[in-house]
């Protein structure tokens, strides 16, 4: 079944209207023209299903309410410039913390979960513009989030083969691959 969402984003893409349901099949603003997002948000998903459950529940509670925290104080306040550059330098950071299995405290992944939400959240606040609707793009953004924070850490979850675990890593890896790419390319 995600073959198939996968395969029709394209053409949902084309037909939608900017506004929530673009924004859920997207997990990007209009303006950015690679897949940053959705790679940072899976990446996120994937090392939040590697550590334990009361991690992986506090990060499904509190990374929306941060993600729509950062956009709406987006909304009010214009985010520095650098923003964009520690939210590319977060992708291969995630890739590597999931390739290598890092098991971190609680604490820390609730540190690290409110500020990546924070971070998310004022980049795409940042690029609503007059034409598009705040009330339906933020929720939107929110329900993507959750969406595919919550497919990632259940697949996660429920692995229990040790070489279905591998395959985590190296997907993690592949983030990581992909983050150096494109921060290579655009600092």
């Amino acid at each position: 079944m995600s073959w198939g969402v996968s395969l029709s984003l394209p053409i949902i893409y084309q037909t939608s209207q900017r506004g929530f349901c673009f924004q859920i099949l997207n997990n990007k603003t209009p303006e950015q023209e690679n897949g940053t997002p959705a790679i940072k948000s899976w990446g996120l998903a994937l090392f939040a299903g590697q550590q334990d459950r009361k991690a992986a529940l506090l990060t499904l509670s509190i990374f929306p309410f941060a993600l729509v925290s950062g956009a709406g104080l987006a909304l009010f306040i214009q985010p520095p410039t650098w923003i964009a550059t520690i939210n590319l330098a977060l992708i291969p950071i995630l890739g590597l913390a999931v390739a290598s299995a890092f098991a971190c405290p609680a604490a820390l992944t609730i540190i690290l979960v409110t500020a990546i939400g924070l971070l998310h959240g004022l980049a795409n606040g940042s690029e609503i513009t007059a034409p598009m609707s705040a009330w339906r793009f933020i929720p939107g953004m929110a329900t993507a989030a959750m969406l595919i924070l919550t497919y990632g850490i259940g697949v996660v979850r429920s692995l229990e083969k040790p070489w279905a675990r591998i395959a985590v890593r190296v997907a993690g890896s592949w983030i990581a691959a992909a983050g150096i790419m494109v921060c290579a390319f655009k600092l």
